[in-house]
């Protein structure tokens, strides 16, 4: 059985090792294994504990079962061209192992309905070009390239496509 929750402080370790391994795993061959390599789930919670303490209901967590599965964050849009009605999923990791299962479909529903329950009309969602799984799974949710570039480095440039949903 799938559940998903609002996550609080207390998921910020189990998230940070979401975030990692699925990091390493969807980002090999994209980002630099130097990178990947050296990414700290102990350090990424301690920031996920201020961030999660900061914005409380803006974290969910999935479970399958009593098994932590993925999570998704998001709130208002942090692009310049944003309007006030624009919502942004930040970010949206599951655990390797639960890649291509329905969790993220799931996960991405209920984010897009919290958004929609705080006033937001469209979703905005920046990927990596080369992410080509993460592109798919977005498209095949009804998300549309808006033709936005921009280059960001991760250990060298690379570029994000920005997508967008009206809800």
């Amino acid at each position: 059985m799938i559940h998903i929750r609002n996550a609080s402080v207390l998921d910020a370790a189990i998230i940070a090792q979401i975030h990692t391994s699925s990091w390493q795993a969807a980002y090999t061959g994209i980002v630099p294994d130097e990178i990947l390599n050296s990414l700290d789930p102990v350090k990424r919670s301690q920031q996920l504990k201020i961030q999660i303490n900061e914005f409380p209901e803006s974290y969910g967590i999935v479970y399958k079962g009593e098994e932590p599965t993925g999570f998704i964050c998001f709130g208002r849009s942090r692009d310049q061209d944003g309007l006030e009605n624009d919502g942004e999923i930040y970010a949206i990791y599951l655990y390797p192992k639960f890649y291509h299962q329905g969790f993220g479909t799931q996960l991405i529903q209920w984010g897009e309905k919290e958004l929609r329950q705080k006033g937001f009309q469209r979703i905005f969602i920046w990927v990596l070009e080369n992410n080509v799984n993460a592109r798919n799974f977005y498209q095949k949710n009804n998300y549309v390239f808006d033709g936005t570039i921009k280059e960001i480095n991760i250990g060298n440039l690379l570029n994000e496509y920005r997508y967008f949903k009206e809800i």
